[in-house]
């Protein structure tokens, strides 16, 4: 089949995200921050885009698929650390082949999802160990007081400060 794949290669922030993702089929987020995991979660929830995550730390990656009926990142992580409370992999160090392993995970589930062929990690947060060589995955589920997609939640990034806290002001 035919597939286009365009990398983007720079920050994304609320005034390029829409443009990021226009016309996307997929996005899949391989970026080393909360705001900006929460900026893609909430463009995607609203735009109706699925959404694969992948994160690393040391010696341990996660990932997820957030489909658009389905929980999204703030259900699994309702509130972003505060600043400084949780290091980043300059400070602390990633194994080198890291990267590379969740990314062929995001890719897989990216290729499930253009293909409508397997299962996806939907609603499901995969584990992964690279010094005891296992994955786990554990289920999760839509929070009804979800900011985004629960009941009452915004319907725009324009209430949402993703610079300082990734806070949702619902007044």
């Amino acid at each position: 089949p035919d597939v286009s794949v365009e990398p983007v290669e720079a920050r994304v922030d609320k005034s390029n995200v829409h443009e990021v993702v226009a016309g996307a089929d997929v996005v899949v987020d391989a970026s080393d921050n909360f705001p900006t995991r929460y900026l893609l979660n909430d463009v995607c929830r609203f735009e109706g885009i699925p959404l694969v995550h992948g994160a690393i730390y040391k010696f341990e990656g996660q990932a997820t698929t957030l489909v658009p009926d389905g929980p999204c990142y703030r259900c699994l992580f309702p509130e972003a650390p505060e600043p400084g409370t949780v290091p980043d992999c300059a400070t602390t160090g990633v194994l080198g082949v890291l990267p590379g392993t969740v990314g062929c995970i995001q890719a897989t589930e990216a290729m499930k999802i253009l293909l409508d062929e397997g299962e996806v990690l939907d609603a499901r947060l995969l584990f992964y160990d690279a010094m005891d060589m296992t994955f786990e995955t554990v289920p999760y589920r839509t929070n009804p007081d979800c900011p985004v997609c629960g009941e009452g939640g915004v319907d725009s990034i324009e209430d949402i400060d993703y610079v300082e806290s990734c806070a949702i002001s619902l007044d």
